[in-house]
């Protein structure tokens, strides 16, 4: 066997774990977002945490835990969704940036969720928004509508951010 054969193997062989590794994490993670429910929907963190008056986001900073709220409320957002009332698999879906599942939850119903699911797979960023606003019934990308610009200037020392016209330059635009 040559270099670039032992290359393509070790490569190929190395992958693969990395692919195997990844598939476990995300089982994991759908058993985590099950779990990270049933403790918040019953309270059971407080138990944990030896505090009654204790929040959810104390639980979730523990070092054991490690997630941010956002991320936990997001992850149970797109579990309700597609697990909960779509009777979906976790697994199935985990391939899906969370940004876009995240778009997908006001849109998405029964009749639907195959065909946004692969276009969420393939589709690119801005087309992607473009089916989201479609379905919404927004203005897309290229309908024809005109567009109306705004423009921002940010300070380089503070970040304050407005918007160019505005001549009150103490209000901040997030």
């Amino acid at each position: 066997m040559n270099n670039t054969e032992q290359d393509g193997e070790k490569a190929f062989n190395i992958h693969s774990q990395i692919s195997g590794n990844e598939t476990q994490r995300r089982i994991l993670l759908s058993k985590n977002i099950s779990l990270l429910k049933a403790i918040k929907k019953d309270n059971l963190f407080k138990v944990i945490l030896g505090d009654q008056d204790a929040e959810f986001t104390a639980y979730l900073g523990q070092v054991e835990t490690m997630y941010s709220r956002n991320e936990v409320y997001n992850y149970i957002r797109i579990h309700d969704k597609f697990v909960d009332d779509l009777k979906m698999s976790f697994i199935d879906i985990c391939d899906i940036p969370l940004s876009r599942l995240i778009e997908l939850i006001p849109v998405v119903e029964e009749g639907n969720v195959s065909n946004l699911l692969e276009q969420a797979r393939v589709l690119t960023s801005q087309d992607f928004r473009d089916v989201v606003r479609q379905i919404k019934g927004l203005p897309i990308s290229d309908d024809g509508h005109q567009h109306k610009m705004v423009q921002y200037e940010i300070c380089a020392e503070c970040g304050v951010k407005h918007k160019i016209g505005e001549h009150d330059t103490t209000k901040s635009v997030s």
